[in-house]
């Protein structure tokens, strides 16, 4: 787990900490709706 974002440049990631650190792909996961309930029965 990484603290909040500051900014995103390139392929750099600034975190709020001030600490940064390089990804080789970043995955904007901005919804969830969990399914659960449906299947577990």
């Amino acid at each position: 787990v990484y603290p909040g974002v500051k900014c995103i440049r390139s392929s750099d990631l600034e975190f709020e900490n001030g600490s940064t650190r390089r990804f080789d792909a970043i995955i904007f996961a901005t919804g969830y709706k969990s399914t659960v309930k449906a299947w577990l029965k």
